[in-house]
């Protein structure tokens, strides 16, 4: 079956943010969870809501540690497309794919985004966030749920993600894998990925997957 469905992860495949929430989840893990190493590591792909709910449980933590997030967010991160990026997926519109964003992020991340870069969602058909879906990655739901908003089997349906929790949720809604290297090795993406980039702009004018 033809590739006709694109679904892209936003950090660490959209946008440059991968070592800023690295920095910033490192720093809070040391203050929490300083018996875990590689707290940050380890929590990429899942939801807030997740997070929250397995290493900080009780209301004040929660608030605590969601308010450093939300000031982080809104005052210090600088939210730009990764290379190449944005000139890949608006191609793919010109060409009638269909494109969707799967972001364990919240709404409110959306909006801060939007603030520094206005145009961010004319890149998407469709937006899912950590709203719209119950189980967080490595659970499929918001891959199958982003393919069924966009009209798409699994089949039809090519996932971006550089995550490794995104990466078995792309496996298991048995869609393409298109794993971005970035926080982790090449070997362990590549583990998890049909096919394996280190950034965007090699698929610009290169390795068309959508012709497959």
């Amino acid at each position: 079956m033809r590739l006709s469905g694109a679904i892209f992860d936003l950090d660490g495949v959209v946008l440059d943010t991968e070592g800023m929430y690295t920095k910033i989840w490192g720093a809070v893990g040391r203050k929490y969870h300083p018996e875990i190493e590689g707290f940050a590591d380890m929590i990429k792909g899942m939801t807030l809501r997740n997070i929250m709910d397995k290493w900080f449980p009780g209301e004040e933590l929660q608030r605590e540690v969601d308010e450093t997030l939300r000031r982080y967010e809104a005052e210090e991160m600088e939210f730009r497309y990764l290379n190449g990026a944005d000139e890949y997926i608006r191609g793919l519109r010109e060409r009638g794919i269909k494109t969707a964003l799967a972001t364990s992020s919240k709404r409110e991340k959306i909006e801060s985004v939007k603030r520094q870069i206005a145009d961010i969602e004319s890149l998407f058909d469709v937006v899912v966030t950590a709203e719209d879906v119950r189980r967080s990655k490595p659970d499929p739901e918001i891959f199958q749920k982003a393919a069924e908003l966009i009209g798409k089997g699994a089949g039809e349906c090519a996932v971006f993600e550089d995550s490794l929790n995104g990466l078995k949720a792309g496996r298991a809604a048995e869609m393409y894998v298109v794993g971005v290297v970035g926080t982790y090795s090449r070997a362990q993406v590549e583990a998890l990925s049909d096919v394996t980039i280190d950034r965007m702009a090699e698929l610009v004018g290169g390795n068309d997957i959508f012709k497959r």
